[in-house]
């Protein structure tokens, strides 16, 4: 065969390439992870995410203010967050345990917002005036933050995410279907 048969030949999909993949159902735990809508909307949607992470802003600025208006404020999604701090993003973890930290007064979702609004500027001291901001009983909110109280939860959703194959973030499953969806599919997080 010629170099140029081999060449076209290797330019040729191959069947696996033609088959797409088929999605792997998998029970995955929402653990007690922050819900946003409808506890008992008809569709699932948990998120693993890192509050440092671009995409995972570009996907809360840009495609879940859309989501939320058609499906989860009519009842028909419900979103769960689950973290997943990425190792070279260094304020991804305090930022979610901070989130953590607010939860506990009741004020996941807002903090949450908050933090991805001022995703380039996230810090103690950030984490700090948000607080104050959102009305939270800022001593409480310190004391949580400084004792780590929420350091296992946060690594346990990550290694959660790791044990059914997440890789980067934002990574998304529908209904407990394996479909990885991320906002950058070759430069995730």
């Amino acid at each position: 065969a010629s170099g140029i048969d081999m060449a076209q030949e290797a330019e040729k999909p191959t069947a696996q390439s033609e088959t797409p993949q088929q999605p792997q159902k998998l029970n995955i735990d929402v653990d007690d992870d922050p819900v946003l809508g409808n506890k008992n909307a008809p569709v699932t949607i948990v998120e693993f995410s890192d509050f440092q992470c671009p995409y995972c802003g570009r996907f809360f600025t840009q495609t879940l203010p859309s989501i939320k208006k058609d499906y989860i404020d009519t009842g028909k999604v419900k979103l769960v967050f689950r973290d997943f701090p990425l190792s070279f993003h260094p304020n991804a973890e305090p930022a979610a345990e901070a989130a953590e930290c607010a939860n506990e007064q009741g004020k996941y979702w807002e903090y949450h917002d908050k933090l991805f609004e001022n995703q380039d500027s996230l810090s103690f001291e950030l984490y700090i005036k948000l607080a104050g901001d959102l009305g939270l009983d800022v001593d409480k909110f310190k004391a949580c933050i400084e004792t780590s109280k929420y350091k296992q939860e946060v690594e346990d959703d990550f290694n959660y995410g790791q044990s059914v194959g997440v890789s980067g973030t934002p990574t998304f499953f529908i209904n407990s279907e394996a479909i990885f969806i991320t906002s950058a599919p070759v430069l995730e997080c």
